[in-house]
């Protein structure tokens, strides 16, 4: 039980931390990007797909570290019957 919470607990931290991290990157990097002698349709198109993509990417790591513990609490649970 307490493993279960522990793991929960990192679970939270671990999206949090990466969300804001992502943010940032986000914010720093890619927001100020401007390709010279590339219209700026083009540049404003290739910042929204970066940022998807770091998104997209964050929420598979997450959906994976979420049945990552769903699946270890249920195999515990099950030598406990």
């Amino acid at each position: 039980m307490i493993r279960e919470r522990l793991a929960l607990v990192c679970l939270i931290i671990f999206v949090w931390v990466s969300m804001i991290l992502g943010l940032l990157v986000i914010n720093l990097y890619i927001v100020p990007l401007e390709l010279p002698g590339v219209n700026p349709f083009v540049t404003g198109v290739l910042k929204v797909i970066l940022s998807l993509f770091l998104s997209v990417l964050w929420l598979w790591v997450w959906r994976r570290m979420v049945v990552m513990i769903f699946w270890r609490s249920i195999k515990e649970q099950q030598s406990y019957i």
